[in-house]
């Protein structure tokens, strides 16, 4: 997890997140999310790209 919110803290500086990001929230949210769409996911499941995708837009406001 500290590595994405080290990422974040980058994109956050390059002026690609709001200020008011909370990385370490986000970068926890998006762990664990992305790891249970991909530890439940079958063969026959949406891909969890998608999901992923959309969970990174709401949770940065984007």
């Amino acid at each position: 997890m500290a590595a994405i919110t080290a990422y974040l803290d980058a994109e956050t500086r390059l002026g690609r997140l709001p200020d008011t990001t909370d990385t370490v929230s986000v970068a926890l949210a998006l762990v664990g999310t992305v790891h249970h769409l991909l530890m439940t996911s079958w063969a026959d499941t949406p891909d969890p790209r998608e999901q992923t995708v959309r969970l990174v837009a709401l949770l940065v406001g984007g």
